[in-house]
């Protein structure tokens, strides 16, 4: 989401044959692949490999400081096929997808003499950091203290070596500025289509609705931390239903969620509107995370009440377009309190549709990429539009 609207604005601004996008990664369905290749889009898939290569990947990795995540497509071969490619575009600029990719920093400076930008869409060790602090088993506390430390080892290692470091929000920007003493960071922020979302504030009465890639421990945890509310109202004699949308639920969040009538559990939904438009409060009650949240975006664009978290709502000043409570209880009582105030889940929805248009919306990502990568404005150039 991010990397689209990024590669589309840039197209918007400088021409579509200025702008190249390549992908490293897993590899696609044959047909994601073809539309990649159809767009243009060069594509660096990762070998592939056993469990036992798997395994001894993560320990050479974790032994020499590299990213556990990107060293299946990071390596030296890879690295080298990369730059090569780049070179042949004689770039001004390269702009990295996320910290995962900063191996590749030196490697693009010196072999093809561009500058070169690291966006980031997490600070990656504070994230692992939160996770290790909430997760309610050993292994998941040990697994994210690790990866925490991997991550921080990179941030600290590499990132000094990029031209620049953008972030999804000032937030992130000040860790970035003041933990890791990052000299040149700049704030350019995650937005969506607005015009993709239907502005419906009424949904449906008494309709609860999360949304997100629920094996993401972040995700997986808020929707646990749901169904234990949707018992909570049900014991109260509140009607609701609880909408827990998105692929990857776990036996865990099945198996809590079974038998629960008031809760449904989608799994995978090739479109999550047609479930947001439904709530009458959109929530988020996220405990960790970093950067800001594409869910709670969309939430704003359909001019749904949303209810979330200060980690939720972390780098967007939403004020009064969204409803943001800290405390486990008090996030309870809110949720009450919205499922019989309509008027008032109006009132918010209205106010987040508004917000998310000033500031969420691809329009506003303009400007700032304008900046970002020194194009003048028009009033700069004396120009009026």
């Amino acid at each position: 989401m991010r990397v689209e609207s990024i590669w589309r604005t840039l197209q918007n601004l400088l021409g579509d044959d200025a702008v190249t996008l390549a992908v490293l990664g897993d590899t696609p369905k044959p047909g994601v692949r073809r539309q990649l290749h159809e767009m243009g889009i060069k594509f660096f898939p990762p070998k592939r490999e056993t469990r036992a290569g798997k395994l001894l990947r993560y320990a050479s990795a974790t032994l020499t400081g590299r990213c556990l995540v990107a060293t299946r497509y990071l390596s030296a071969r890879r690295i080298a096929r990369v730059v090569r490619f780049v070179k042949k575009l004689s770039p001004d600029l390269v702009i990295l997808g996320d910290v995962e990719h900063a191996e590749l920093i030196e490697p693009l400076k010196r072999g093809t003499g561009a500058k070169v930008v690291c966006d980031t869409h997490n600070v990656w060790s504070l994230l692992h950091e939160r996770v290790a602090k909430n997760a309610d088993s050993f292994g998941q506390r040990v697994q994210h203290t690790l990866l925490k430390r991997n991550m921080l080892g990179i941030e600290r290692r590499l990132l000094k070596h990029a031209d620049a470091i953008w972030t999804t929000s000032d937030t992130d920007a000040a860790h970035y500025r003041n933990v890791l003493k990052l000299p040149d960071v700049t704030t350019v922020p995650n937005v969506i289509d607005v015009d993709k979302f239907t502005p419906n504030p009424a949904g449906e009465s008494g309709a609860i609705v999360f949304t997100g890639f629920m094996s993401y421990w972040p995700n997986e945890d808020a929707a646990m931390r749901l169904v234990e509310i949707s018992k909570r109202l049900t014991g109260e004699s509140i009607a609701h239903h609880l909408y827990l949308v998105g692929k990857g639920p776990t036996p865990k969040l099945e198996s809590a969620a079974k038998g629960m009538s008031n809760v449904t559990v989608t799994g995978f939904v090739p479109d999550t509107r047609a479930y947001q438009n439904k709530a009458s409060v959109f929530v988020a009650p996220l405990m960790s995370g970093s950067g800001t949240k594409i869910k709670i975006l969309e939430a704003l664009a359909g001019a749904k009440c949303v209810l979330t978290t200060p980690i939720g709502a972390e780098g967007m000043d939403v004020g009064d377009a969204a409803v943001v409570v800290g405390e486990p209880e008090r996030f309870y009582q809110e949720l009450k309190s919205l499922l019989n105030d309509p008027v008032r889940c109006e009132r918010v929805g209205r106010a987040g549709r508004a917000w998310v248009e000033r500031f969420g919306s691809r329009q506003a990502l303009r400007g700032v990429l304008e900046k970002a990568i020194g194009i003048p404005s028009p009033a700069e150039l004396g120009v009026v539009r």
